[in-house]
């Protein structure tokens, strides 16, 4: 063996220690990041879905807090379900202004509707990723989505409508 061919199989060597050492530093990353107890292991639990007639009926027993997340000039187009409270989610007190809804209270249960669905949705994991436990999403949403056909579309009680 020439002197190039060692000097090349001592690099050879040297960089699959090297390898050895990264995949094992990142192996134990992993490892300590996943370990039992560690906030890290522990995926938030998803929204619950509910129908409007699910939301309506627990609103109207005072099992949850319905918040309405569209815009106000949304609102204004269609009305809000009845006993909702409107907050917009695109303020940057929306959290907060949640909290303040529920008495301060991140563990009683809000269910969340928009117009048809998508925003709800988002909105709902914000929630939860900042510590709500009692979280429901209503997918149909005011308007109707693939779904279902939605609150105004069943029926279901309105305040705020425009005339027509």
């Amino acid at each position: 063996m020439t002197d190039i061919q060692r000097q090349i199989e001592s690099l050879v060597q040297v960089r699959t220690r090297f390898k050895i050492k990264i995949c094992a530093l990142a192996l134990a990353a992993i490892t300590f990041l996943l370990a039992p107890g560690d906030s890290a292991a522990q995926a938030p639990k998803p929204p619950l879905l509910l129908s409007p007639p699910q939301a309506l009926a627990s609103l109207y027993d005072n099992r949850l807090t319905l918040i309405d997340i569209r815009t106000p000039g949304e609102i204004a187009r269609t009305g809000i379900a009845a006993g909702a409270t409107a907050l917009d989610w695109r303020k940057s007190n929306f959290i907060a202004e949640v909290e303040a809804a529920l008495g301060g209270d991140r563990s009683k249960p809000v269910a969340l509707i928009c117009a048809r669905g998508v925003r709800s949705s988002y909105a709902a994991q914000l929630l939860i990723e900042n510590g709500f436990t009692a979280v429901a999403d209503i997918r149909e949403g005011m308007l109707g989505s693939g779904g279902g056909p939605g609150w105004i579309r069943r029926g279901l009680p309105v305040t705020g409508k425009p005339a027509k």
